[in-house]
C-alpha cells in the first residue's frame, strides 16, 4: 500500500536541522544544510526583555508622577534600535522569533478554559479532516476534506478521540491579545489610522434608496412631477437636494419648538416636545427597481454627491479585520502543507497551549536563476498541489518549535509547513509592513499564475490596504526612513492592480460588486488617490514604469533582500 504524504512529510521533516536555538543547532552529522544556514540564517531570535517594555522606574513614585526624561529617552532609543533590527531581518526575509512574552490568561485545551476568549463554544467552526484529505490525495480535481462542528465538539474529539484530527483555521479573534511590538509593526492598520478623514468617493443623491422612495410621496404632497434632466444637471438629484433641504427646515423647527417648550418660562402656542409629533406614515415596500445608468454615470458632472464622505470611510471589507487577529485550534498530528501565506502578508504567531513545529522552506536560488520567473520556476516545483512530494528536493528545510512565550514573526512569501505534535491553541494576525513590501509584491505576484496550489487563503482586503499605506506617505515622509526596493513593490502594485489578483479559479467566490456599490466607489476612490501620490514620487526620482519593472525583476541569490538602498519621499509630504 502507498504510504500516505502527511507521513512521508512528517517524516521528512523530522530529518530537518532544529534551529529553535540557532546558535545550538541540532541535526545529522555533517548535514549542509547547518552550513548553509550559518552563512545566511533563516531564522533568528531575540528577547523581549523588562527595559523594552518600559522606562525603568528610579523610585517608587514614577508610577504615579512619570518617568524622568532622561528614562524616558533611553528607552525609546533602545526600543527603537530593537524594532529596527526586528524589521531589518524581515526585509531580508528572516524569521524572527521573539522570546520573552506570554499573554495575560493561561490557556488549556479545555472547553471551559477556550470559552474564556472566544465566547460561546457552540458557534460553528470549518475544519480541515486529515482523514478526508488523506482519502482523496489520489484523486485530481478539487477535493473536499471540509466538515462543521461545533467549536466545544471540536475541542472535546480532541480529549476524547485520539483517531480525529482536524484543523480549525483562522477563527476571528478580534478581542484578542496583541505582543504591543507586533502593533508598531503592523504598518498597514497604522496607515488606516493615519488616512481616518480621506476620503474622496463621490455617490451621487440620485442612487439613494430611502430617497428614492421618498420622492414620489414629496412631489404628490406639492402637486409637482420630477425635475428632467439638463445637459449639465441632474433632475432627479436636483429633486432629492430640494426634499433634503426641506426636510432639514422641518426638523430644525422642530427642535426650535421642543426648546421653547421645556425651556422658555412663557412657550408659544405652537411649542410641543419632538417626541409627540406624529411620525410620518410607513411607506408600503415594494421590490426595488434597478435604474438604467447607462446614459447618465455616476461620474457625470451634473449629479449632486452625497456628503457621507465627511466621516472617512463609510465601508471596510470585512476581511480587512479578520486577516489582522485570528485563533488556531489544531489536535494532535495535524500536518499543514507546503504553502506561503496568501496575499503577500507578514504573519505572527504564537501558542497559548501546546506546540507547533514550523518547517521553513529555504529554495535552492543560485545565481543562475538571475530573474524573478527563474525564481519562480523554483518556487512552483516546492508550491505544488496537497499530496505531492517531490517538492523536498527544491530548497533547505528547518524546523523551529514554537512553544509558549515565543511569537513567530514570519515575512512575507516564505514556504512553509507545519506540524502540530500535541493539541494546540495559537494566535496571531497577518499585517503589511513598510520594510517587506516587495516580497509582498513577489507573492502577490506568484499568486496571480498559481493561487491555486501556493497558498491557503484569498484576502480581497489587501489592495485597499496598499492604497491607504501610500495615502499615509505624506503624514510619514517627514519622520520615516524608506527604503527604496519595497517602495518601489508598493508602487507597482499601485500601477498595475490586475497583475497582482489571484488567478480567477481561486478568486471566483468573491462579490462582483454594482457600479454604484459604496464599497467599490471608496476603494476605486482609495486608488485614484494612491495613484496621484505614486506618480509624484515617480516624478520626483526620475522613474518610469519600465525602470521600475526592471529594477523588481532581478533574481539571483539576494532576490529576497529589500537592500540598504534609501528613498527620500520627503517631497510629498503634505501633498
Amino acid at each position: 500500500m502507498e504510504e500516505n504524504p502527511d507521513v512521508i512529510a512528517v517524516k521528512h521533516m523530522s530529518e530537518a536541522p532544529d534551529v529553535t536555538d540557532p546558535d545550538e543547532i541540532l541535526s545529522s552529522p555533517g548535514d549542509p544544510r547547518v552550513a548553509r544556514f550559518e552563512k545566511d540564517p533563516a531564522v533568528v531570535v531575540m528577547e523581549w526583555t523588562p527595559d523594552l517594555r518600559g522606562p525603568r522606574p528610579s523610585s517608587s513614585d514614577d508610577d504615579l508622577l512619570g518617568h524622568p526624561g532622561e528614562a524616558i529617552a533611553e528607552h525609546t532609543a533602545k526600543y527603537s534600535e530593537w524594532l529596527g533590527e526586528i524589521q531589518k531581518h524581515l526585509g531580508d526575509a528572516r524569521y524572527v522569533i521573539v522570546r520573552g512574552w506570554l499573554p495575560d490568561a493561561t490557556t488549556n485545551w479545555d472547553v471551559a478554559s477556550i470559552a474564556k476568549f472566544k465566547g460561546a463554544m457552540d458557534q460553528k467552526i470549518q475544519i480541515q479532516d486529515s482523514q478526508m484529505r488523506a482519502e482523496q490525495y489520489h484523486l485530481d480535481g478539487d477535493q473536499e476534506y471540509h466538515k462543521t462542528q461545533t467549536l466545544s465538539e471540536f475541542v472535546e474529539e480532541g480529549i476524547s478521540n485520539p483517531s480525529t484530527c482536524g484543523n480549525c483555521l483562522d477563527s476571528p479573534g478580534l478581542r484578542a491579545e496583541v505582543p504591543p511590538f507586533i502593533i508598531d509593526l503592523a504598518d498597514c492598520t497604522r496607515a488606516y489610522e493615519l488616512t481616518r478623514n480621506e476620503n474622496t468617493a463621490e455617490l451621487p443623491l440620485c442612487v439613494g434608496k430611502e430617497a428614492i422612495a421618498a420622492l414620489p410621496a414629496w412631489l404628490k404632497k406639492r402637486k409637482k412631477s420630477g425635475l428632467k434632466d439638463t445637459r449639465d444637471h441632474c433632475g432627479r438629484c436636483t429633486d432629492i437636494q430640494k426634499m433634503n433641504d426641506q426636510m432639514k427646515e422641518a426638523r430644525s423647527a422642530e427642535k426650535e419648538r421642543d426648546w421653547d417648550f421645556y425651556e422658555s418660562s412663557q412657550p408659544d402656542e405652537g411649542a410641543r416636545p419632538r417626541h409627540e409629533i406624529p411620525q410620518p406614515k410607513e411607506v408600503p415596500r415594494k421590490e426595488p427597481t434597478v435604474e438604467d445608468k447607462s446614459k447618465k454615470p455616476l461620474s457625470w458632472i451634473g449629479h449632486v454627491f452625497q456628503k457621507f464622505t465627511n466621516f472617512s470611510a463609510f465601508s471596510v471589507a470585512w476581511d480587512t479585520w479578520r486577516a489582522c487577529l485570528w485563533d488556531l485550534f489544531t489536535h494532535a498530528g495535524f500536518f499543514t502543507y507546503v504553502h506561503h501565506d496568501g496575499a503577500g502578508f507578514c504573519t505572527y504567531a504564537f501558542v497559548r497551549c501546546g506546540c507547533k513545529i514550523w518547517g521553513i522552506h529555504r529554495p535552492h536560488v543560485t545565481e543562475k536563476e538571475n530573474t524573478l520567473f527563474s525564481v519562480f520556476d523554483i518556487m512552483r516545483k516546492i508550491l505544488r498541489p496537497h499530496g505531492h512530494t517531490s517538492y523536498m528536493q527544491y530548497s533547505d528545510l528547518y524546523n523551529v518549535f514554537l512553544m509558549p512565550g515565543d511569537v513567530l514573526i514570519q515575512p512575507p512569501n516564505v514556504i512553509h509547513q507545519v506540524y502540530t505534535p500535541i493539541n494546540c491553541v495559537a494566535s496571531g494576525g497577518h499585517f503589511f509592513n513598510w520594510f517587506t513590501l516587495h516580497l509582498t509584491e513577489l507573492s502577490k505576484a506568484f499568486d496571480h499564475f498559481y493561487c491555486h496550489t501556493a497558498t491557503n487563503a484569498d484576502h480581497i482586503s489587501s489592495f485597499r490596504t496598499h492604497c491607504r499605506m501610500t495615502m499615509s506617505i505624506p503624514i510619514l515622509a517627514k519622520s520615516k526612513t524608506f527604503l527604496r526596493r519595497p517602495i518601489l513593490a508598493l508602487a507597482a502594485m499601485i500601477l498595475w492592480p490586475s497583475r497582482y489578483e489571484p488567478d480567477p479559479e481561486s478568486s471566483e467566490e468573491r462579490p462582483n460588486l454594482a457600479v454604484d456599490d459604496i464599497h467599490r466607489l471608496e476603494v476605486e476612490a482609495d486608488h485614484k488617490r494612491a495613484l496621484y501620490i505614486i506618480e509624484r514620487i515617480m516624478f520626483v526620482h526620475n522613474l518610469t514604469e519600465e525602470s521600475i519593472k526592471e529594477e523588481l525583476s532581478v533574481g539571483g541569490v539576494d532576490w529576497e533582500k529589500a537592500g540598504e538602498e534609501e528613498i527620500d519621499l520627503s517631497a510629498i509630504v503634505d501633498m
